[in-house]
């Protein structure tokens, strides 16, 4: 799934240290992003977490999104598509 291979990037994050963070192996994340598994909904919410972990470790204070601040190019409805195809 590219929106989660997005989020990733921008988050500045490997393969296995997502998977650490959400508690799954490097290959899950792979098949996840490939679209080979789907994202089942315990992953979708612990990724939309981590981006709003991010959101709070933001020092700017601005009024901006998590997904603004952590990923420029990516908007908040690809973490809401995520999750949408999670649930």
């Amino acid at each position: 799934m590219d929106d989660m291979r997005a989020i990733r990037l921008q988050l500045k994050l490997s393969q296995i240290e997502l998977g650490e963070r959400l508690g799954l192996n490097q290959s899950t994340i792979s098949r996840m992003e490939t679209g080979a598994m789907p994202i089942d909904r315990r992953t979708s919410l612990a990724l939309a977490a981590l981006v709003t972990a991010q959101e709070k470790d933001d020092p700017s204070g601005g009024d901006t999104s998590a997904a603004d601040r952590c990923a420029p190019d990516i908007s908040a409805e690809s973490v809401g598509a995520i999750q949408e195809k999670a649930a």
